[in-house]
């Protein structure tokens, strides 16, 4: 599918009906809360020694390389102000460091230590280990179907952020209707109401 702007795309396409999506989110639904629950129980095979958001930052550093504070900020689209306090508990525990940017010396960038990196692989494999019990009727290509799925889950996402933000798609007057489905208007405003 060719990409186009988050506008664009909310006038140029209609998606699956409101019937089909239904199911789609109280499965997405029941799938947020598993993953609350599990997260706290990987934080207590792994001794509680880190909060979640902190696993987070660590993984995106690990990920896309050291970056300014502001910048790491954007990547996980969390108020700045909370990722520096987050970010100061993690140098704190010598799991962060600062570093001189060398593009401008008076900034500096975020970088995960050697202990910041075992700390994370200790969780990984923590993660690892029990998606490959609770999936142990899945088949490889399963997990390898499932990943895609998600992750084009996950490009819609990022795609139509800035609509979710600023409610178009509440306000897009093809929002409600499917391919072919004929629901009314009433019955979007329901759907609306059930997907938050």
């Amino acid at each position: 599918m060719q990409l186009h702007d988050a506008s664009n795309l909310a006038e140029s396409q209609v998606g699956p009906s409101t019937e089909v999506l239904r199911p789609l989110l109280r499965s997405f639904g029941t799938m947020m809360r598993t993953a609350t629950r599990l997260k706290q129980q990987f934080l207590v095979a792994a001794g509680n020694d880190i909060e979640w958001s902190g696993h987070f930052l660590i993984s995106v550093l690990i990920n896309e390389g050291p970056m300014r504070g502001s910048a790491l900020a954007e990547s996980v689209q969390v108020d700045p102000s909370t990722v520096s306090r987050q970010v100061a508990a993690l140098v704190k525990a010598g799991l962060l460091e600062r570093q001189i940017d060398t593009l401008d010396g008076r900034a500096s960038l975020l970088a995960v230590t050697a202990a910041g990196r075992t700390k994370h692989e200790e969780h990984l494999q923590i993660r690892l280990q029990h998606f490959q019990l609770m999936l142990a009727d899945w088949s490889e290509e399963d997990c390898r179907q499932f990943s895609d799925y998600l992750d084009r889950l996950t490009n819609a996402f990022d795609r139509r952020r800035a609509l979710l933000v600023s409610g178009g798609l509440r306000k897009s007057p093809s929002a409600g209707h499917g391919q072919g489905n004929g629901q009314s208007n009433g019955q979007s405003n329901g759907q609306s109401q059930e997907s938050k």
